[in-house]
This record gives structure tokens, C-alpha cells and sequence, in this order.
């Protein structure tokens, strides 16, 4: 990758500049803070990894206790082996109300009862209240697939411009980093997991919403502060009553799980926690009871909801939780969708491939990758078998044009799986490679100019 003399020299210039910044001992001490040490448990007694002393526990594994001698945090966990990644952020000021975003990725492993850490900045950004300025990693990332990874065996480091870096996790704030005439805005920076551009744009801002949520302690409800409204009683800001308050301070929940609170009712974080990362909760709770749905453990909602289409069409009965919560998933969903198709694949099809004849133009290709819709449901089933995802459920949705399902190929191998797209209003709402997993930066850039110069194109 070739890089300009002043790209070059504004790299150097910012990284002088960081080199030159001590990092405060309050920093350091969040870093601390942010490590994870594990409590193996072995029945009801406790392993501190951190100080090594044993003690009983009424805990459950993955719950969290206090080791009594050293009163460090601990994780319990039953494995002699644990992995876990964390992203922080560090907000230093820089120059004309600029700043500049470090990001670090901390690494906790446990190995043999011993705890070990390894911290690594790999990305550094300038930032205002209006936008990102620009962006450098050093030669410790890598990409792969969309995701990234640290490679902690290289000695040097080379930075080096990037188009994008993740602003993600909580971000540290020395005093005075940050101004306001009311309230530290530190506080949310290092309670909640934020978008620190956002952040300081309703600083310098002075917006009202950001003094309200962080006076009232809800810090990581401060991090979304552009959902909420300034004027009402309680219920009318936070879509429940005021006794609410005391739970959503001591659990600093997120608005995601306010969202959830507001639907259920109900002052159980655990339940909220897990509640809140399913997908379209509200249509789940049409059939089920929340605690039903905890202790079920719902992992794919998308092919739960089919399910349930699928027994509503048959005309099951609900009631029976026998029914409504199957003990294999996936076997009963396809067992369900072949019953369904005996009845429907001819008028199905017929659909499919009048849909086909009317976007089949929507075909692309560059010297690499062509993509193109579906016209059967053989290609959808064919689909979903190599890549292992189901997208031949879909097959009723694309009949009734709701969506249109496109396959992406290499051109030198158009027979084989690369890419499933789902198109809803000309506009690329799904794009998954094989056990759907996300595509890759070359992958995602063909599809956008095909979304640009293509799907958008079209009255």
C-alpha cells in the first residue's frame, strides 16, 4: 500500500505526539479495571486465581463473586482454560477542540491457574464533535474475513492509514479532557459503552439530555442520549414508572435493555440481558412467556419465527409447550418445512420464477464475482445446503415479494456458494458468506456498487 509524504508526515505527527503523552495513573488503573480474573469452582468452594485462596460460593457459574481475602472480582468458571477480548478506548486532547481516540484491545487468558494479560493499542483516531478525522493502525492488526485480530508476536510496530477502525467499548477521560459547566462527561465515558464522537458533539453542545441521564446515574442510557426527550414526567422519557428508577441505576442497563424493560416489565437483569439480544422481541412475546423464552435459550430467532409460521399453517396448537418449544430446533423447523412444501412448491415455484423474469436484469459481474437472483426453489434449498444457512425458508417470502434473494459467485465458479444477499426496496438488507459469517472488505465493496450503480438505479 503506497502512502503519500503527507499522509506520511500527518502519521508522524500525531504519533509524536502520543509518544509525548504520559499516560495518567488513573488510566492505568482503568486498564486494571478492565481485566478479567477467573474464580474456578470445583462444587460449592471457590479458586481465586488472583491470590489463590479458596473459599464457598452460592454463586453459579459465569455469575460473578468477591474473593473475601483480596476483594478482587472474579468470574466463576469451571474450565482450567478461559479466552476473552475486550475494547477500551483513551480520549487525550489534541489541538483546536480535537481529539484523539487510542484504542486498545485487552487480552485475558487463563492457562494453567494462572491469569494472563496482554494489552495492545492498534488504532488511533482524530476526532471532533462533528466528525472523524482520520484514522492509522499499526502493522499488529489484521484483517480477515471483516473481523480483525492482533498479532502479538511482531516486535515493531508501522502505522499506517486505514478507511475504518471500530469505536467501540468504554473510553477513559482524564479530568478536564472533556469540559462542561454542569456535569463530567468522564463519568459516561467510562461507565458505558459509547460512540465518543457522538459523545463529544453533545458536549460541546451543551445538550440537556446528557446532564439529565448522567445526574440520574444512568450512564450507559447517556451514551444513547439522542432517544430520549427533555420535557415530561418519567414515564413519558423512559417508557416506564419511576419505581423502575433504583433497578436501571444499580444494572446501568442499556437502551436496548430499556426497550426490552418497557416490554416486559419485569426487574430481572439476567432476564433483560439475555431478552434484549433477540431479535424481534416483541413478535416472540405474541407466543411466549419471557422466563419460558430465558429458560428455553433461544439461539436462532429467525428460525424460530419460522417455525412458528410454520406450526400456525398446520394449525398446531400453540398451548402445548411441547409444541411451542421443541427440543430440537432445527430438526422440527425442517421436518415442518417439508411438510409445508409437499402442498405449496408448485404454485411457489411458479412465483419465484415470474419474480425471477422481472429483476433477472438485476444481473452483475466485474472480472471477479457476479451475483444474480434466484429462480427456484431448488437453487434456494441447493443454497442453504452449502452454506450451510436457511435461506430456503425464504422461498414464501420472495414468492410473495416481500424480499429477493441473490446469490453472489466467482465468476470461474458459479456453481459454488460464496454469498447470500437478501434485497428488500432495492436496498441490500442481509449480505452472509458460509455458517453466516460476514463478508469480506473486497466482497462488501462489489456489493455496494452493485446496490449503487444497480439497485438504486430502479424506478
Amino acid at each position: 500500500m503506497y502512502i503519500t509524504k503527507a499522509v506520511r508526515e500527518q502519521i508522524e505527527k500525531i504519533n509524536n505526539y502520543v509518544e509525548q503523552w504520559n499516560d495518567t495513573k488513573e488510566f492505568k488503573q482503568f486498564i486494571e479495571d478492565q481485566k478479567i480474573y477467573v474464580g474456578l469452582m470445583n462444587k460449592k468452594e471457590c479458586l481465586c486465581i488472583k491470590c489463590k485462596h479458596k473459599f464457598n460460593t452460592k454463586l453459579k457459574i459465569n455469575e460473578y463473586d468477591i474473593c473475601p481475602k483480596c476483594n478482587q472480582k472474579l468470574l466463576l468458571k469451571r474450565t482450567t482454560n478461559y479466552y476473552n477480548k475486550d475494547y477500551v478506548m483513551y480520549l487525550i486532547p489534541y489541538k483546536n477542540n480535537e481529539y484523539i481516540v487510542r484504542n486498545y484491545e485487552i487480552l485475558s487468558i487463563l492457562s494453567n491457574e494462572t491469569m494472563i494479560y496482554e494489552i495492545t493499542e492498534y488504532g488511533r483516531q482524530i476526532v471532533t464533535g462533528y466528525s472523524i478525522e482520520g484514522f492509522i493502525i499499526n502493522n499488529m492488526r489484521r484483517n480477515t474475513s471483516g473481523y480483525f485480530y492482533i498479532s502479538y508476536q511482531e516486535k515493531t510496530r508501522y502505522w499506517k492509514p486505514e478507511y475504518y477502525i471500530m469505536i467501540c467499548g468504554k473510553c477513559f477521560a482524564d479530568n478536564g479532557t472533556l469540559k462542561h459547566k454542569y456535569y463530567n462527561p468522564k463519568t459516561i465515558l467510562d461507565n458505558a459503552e459509547v460512540n465518543v464522537r457522538e459523545i463529544i458533539d453533545g458536549v460541546t453542545r451543551n445538550d440537556y439530555r446528557l446532564e439529565l441521564l448522567t445526574k440520574a446515574k444512568l450512564y450507559n442510557l447517556a451514551s444513547d442520549y439522542q432517544h430520549f426527550q427533555t420535557k415530561g414526567k418519567f414515564e413519558d422519557i423512559f417508557g416506564v414508572d419511576k419505581s423502575y428508577l433504583e433497578f436501571m441505576q444499580q444494572n446501568n442497563i442499556t437502551y436496548k435493555e430499556l426497550i426490552t424493560l418497557q416490554l416486559v416489565k419485569i426487574k430481572d437483569h439476567n432476564l433483560i440481558q439475555y431478552l434484549s439480544e433477540l431479535y424481534d422481541l416483541k413478535e416472540l412475546l405474541e407466543y411466549c412467556k419471557p422466563y419460558d423464552l430465558y429458560n428455553y435459550k433461544l439461539k436462532d430467532t429467525w428460525l424460530y419465527l419460522d417455525y412458528i409460521k410454520f406450526c400456525k399453517k398446520l394449525r398446531y396448537d400453540l398451548k402445548d409447550k411441547s409444541i411451542l418449544y421443541p427440543k430440537n430446533l432445527g430438526f422440527k423447523h425442517d421436518e415442518l418445512q417439508n411438510l409445508i412444501k409437499i402442498n405449496e412448491d408448485k404454485q411457489t415455484t411458479k412465483k419465484i420464477k415470474e419474480r425471477y423474469n422481472k429483476i433477472k436484469q438485476n444481473t452483475y459481474e466485474n472480472k471477479k464475482f457476479v451475483i444474480y437472483p434466484t429462480k427456484s426453489i431448488e437453487e434456494m434449498i441447493n443454497e442453504s445446503a452449502q452454506q450451510n444457512n436457511c435461506v430456503q425458508t425464504y422461498a414464501d417470502r420472495v414468492a410473495k415479494g416481500k424480499c429477493d434473494i441473490y446469490f453472489m459467485r466467482l465468476v470461474n465458479e458459479r456453481e459454488k456458494s460464496l454469498v447470500t444477499v437478501e434485497v428488500r426496496k432495492n436496498k441490500i438488507v442481509q449480505q452472509r458468506t458460509k455458517n453466516n459469517m460476514d463478508t469480506t472488505p473486497e466482497q462488501k465493496r462489489f456489493l455496494k456498487k452493485w446496490e449503487r450503480d444497480i439497485l438504486c438505479k430502479i424506478n
